[in-house]
């Protein structure tokens, strides 16, 4: 039996753990930094005794416990420490933990550690917007490092980028285009959270967290910028009518931004491919037309 061990009760972690607990038969559960202390080995391992998660079973833990700042990256830019605490150590001490223990990590982590249109980049490409590079983001940096000091045999990593859903939420790229007054529109990977999560449960189900644990960009094949999504968003009555198309300078961003398409054929090989993400994008969309917010 394989018990599902979710970590983090935000965006992406609750829906995660919602989508399984309706659709899908494992073993899951849902814990934030409140109730048990991540970076405790103690604490974690009587937790997993509580549990009852005994060692024959496989225990997988999904870390989705990352910072990304409020209202967006530029707070990383100010809460440095908090942003390495979970965007690098977590995840780090994480994977540490799971090797000693034969136990297994899932990583969602982040694709905005690339910028620009040359290709779309691929998973053996060196980042251009991390560690290495001068104009990166504080944020994009601590993801990179993550995955450059990350033990490999019992983790994988999974690159998402600007994630989506069918419903209102704050942390949605469509709802932030729906409440942005002022937008810049460059082409970008995008991860629908259904298909996010249909995707884990694939790879957990099939084994490949014990086969072939590495890191994979999760993103729904193309790319697709702000413009397109508005005339979506406007074909669907859902408009702003306080929207403005500016030059990124406009801004005053504390940080520089990641603007790149990643590829997504490794987890093509895999047989586990998202659909493209127009398909999907306009499909959430209409979900969302029909609620009252709007």
């Amino acid at each position: 039996m394989v018990n599902v061990i979710i970590l983090g009760k935000g965006f992406v972690g609750n829906h995660i753990f919602n989508f399984f607990k309706k659709y899908y038969n494992l073993h899951t559960v849902i814990v934030n930094r409140k109730e048990v202390d991540y970076f405790n080995e103690i604490a974690l391992k009587k937790f997993l005794r509580e549990l009852h998660c005994y060692p024959e079973n496989d225990i997988v833990f999904v870390n989705c416990s990352g910072y990304t700042g409020r209202p967006n990256v530029d707070a990383c830019e100010l809460n440095k420490e908090i942003c390495v605490e979970y965007n690098t150590k977590l995840p780090v001490f994480l994977s540490n933990f799971c090797q000693k223990y034969k136990h297994y990590l899932i990583n969602v982590s982040s694709g905005c550690i690339y910028s620009g249109y040359e290709k779309e980049y691929t998973e053996e490409d060196i980042p251009n917007f991390g560690m290495y590079s001068d104009v990166s983001s504080f944020y994009s940096k601590t993801k990179h490092l993550a995955e450059l000091l990350y033990t490999k045999t019992h983790s994988t990593f999974l690159r998402i980028r600007m994630p989506f859903c069918s419903y209102s939420s704050e942390r949605s790229i469509i709802n932030k285009i729906i409440n942005y007054d002022n937008l810049v529109s460059f082409k970008n990977s995008l991860t629908s959270l259904d298909d996010l999560t249909v995707f884990i449960n694939k790879f957990i189900v099939n084994e490949f967290y014990k086969t072939k644990p590495d890191i994979y960009n999760v993103v729904n094949p193309g790319g697709i910028d702000a413009k397109e999504i508005v005339q979506l968003l406007s074909q669907h009555n859902i408009i702003n009518k306080n929207w403005k198309f500016v030059d990124i300078e406009n801004l005053h961003l504390k940080a520089n931004r990641s603007n790149c398409v990643l590829s997504s054929e490794k987890i093509a090989d895999l047989g586990l491919d998202l659909p493209p993400i127009h398909e999907t994008l306009l499909t959430s969309i209409e979900k969302l037309s029909h609620e009252a917010a709007f």
